[in-house]
């Protein structure tokens, strides 16, 4: 008996026992019943594929890791809503998962003032010292027209953010498992047109997200450096934003001008502090401090200090080498300030925070960019 959970919203693929219909078509999810379940009715070059009523298909839903297959049949088909009805066979139930404040995922936008502060390395390790204690990540490369994640975690990917928004794809037909699971939203590098997207594509593109929320306890959103639109709604929209600087006097203003954009645009917005490439904790506290002090004074906002990482030549001599730093050196000083992170903020408890998740975040986002 086939035994599988199904949610709304699920990528789904079908097969059709057909002398006419003869391809594989994409179709989704929208209702889990008793007895049936209701996709959509797929679409191939914005034509709609009109199966008929009776016909026999197999269905494969879409799955991190590894595909799912059963069997069904169209048993009715409303097309001005543009559903089909299928046959729920025995063993297919709908997820189950609880959306509470306990197990929606949280959702972290990862920020820097401008480039070559070493951003996108920090998400990646800390990525994967999140996994290595047990927590279920996903990473959106959101820096679209010039992401690396897909390198910095030696993954070699063979779509990304690109083939999404033009629809050649599903979000989760794009992602890849990476080092110690992390599951990776590889971002388009290269590609000009993914800066100018029209507001459509961009919602379109966030809704999608949606698709990594039973994956994941924490989401991380390595974001583009600098300020944009772009960015700052990612940061609003999340659950916390991070935002990463080195001690370099320019690097400290940048940030400073990141976190004074985004707390015009909401002035309680959550804002963590992360210093990398410090001489010692000493240089990095006294930055930190200085940091805290003038958005205290000048902006009126709070914001956390929750780490800081030493300047060391193992994490060039890993990125050269195409290696994690936490997995080819776990016991250099930087590994040790990304673990430490790891263990003072995100493993503690923290009973008073509220958590959006995903769903939460992209209804946020997109009553921003409408």
């Amino acid at each position: 008996m086939t035994k599988l959970n199904l949610d709304i919203n699920q990528i789904i693929e079908l097969d059709a026992e057909s002398k006419y219909f003869k391809e594989v078509y994409k179709s989704q999810v929208l209702e889990i019943d008793s007895n049936h379940l209701v996709i959509s009715i797929p679409y191939q070059e914005k034509q709609p594929i009109l199966l008929g009523v009776g016909t026999k298909i197999e269905v494969t839903a879409k799955r991190i890791g590894k595909d799912s297959k059963f069997k069904s049949e169209i048993i009715d088909r409303d097309l001005d809503q543009e559903i089909f009805k299928i046959i729920k066979p025995d063993g297919i139930s709908r997820n189950k998962r609880q959306y509470s404040k306990e197990n929606m995922a949280k959702v972290i936008a990862v920020t820097s003032g401008k480039g070559g502060v070493g951003k996108s390395t920090f998400v990646s390790n800390l990525a994967v010292a999140l996994a290595q204690n047990d927590k279920r990540v996903s990473v959106i490369d959101a820096d679209l027209g010039t992401a690396n994640l897909d390198i910095l975690l030696n993954i070699n990917a063979e779509y990304n953010l690109g083939d999404v928004i033009d629809g050649r794809k599903a979000l989760i037909e794009v992602v890849e498992e990476g080092p110690e699971g992390v599951v990776l939203v590889p971002g388009g590098s290269g590609f000009q047109a993914l800066t100018k997207l029209e507001e459509v594509q961009f919602s379109k593109l966030i809704s999608s997200f949606n698709q990594l929320d039973e994956y994941s306890d924490l989401i991380l959103i390595d974001t583009a450096a600098g300020v944009s639109e772009n960015v700052t709604n990612f940061l609003l929209a999340a659950d916390e934003t991070i935002v990463v600087t080195t001690p370099e006097p320019h690097c400290i203003i940048d940030a400073y001008s990141i976190i004074k954009v985004a707390s015009n645009l909401e002035k309680d917005i959550k804002i963590k502090l992360v210093v990398n490439k410090a001489d010692d904790k000493e240089e990095a506290t006294k930055v930190a401090n200085k940091m805290k002090q003038v958005v205290k004074e000048y902006i009126g906002l709070d914001i956390d200090f929750i780490g800081y990482i030493a300047m060391d030549l193992n994490v060039l001599k890993a990125i050269k080498k195409k290696e994690l730093l936490l997995l080819s050196h776990p016991r250099s000083k930087a590994s040790k300030g990304i673990k430490d992170i790891v263990s003072n903020h995100f493993l503690e408890e923290e009973a008073s925070e509220e958590v959006k998740g995903i769903k939460g975040f992209i209804n946020k986002f997109k009553g921003f960019i409408s």
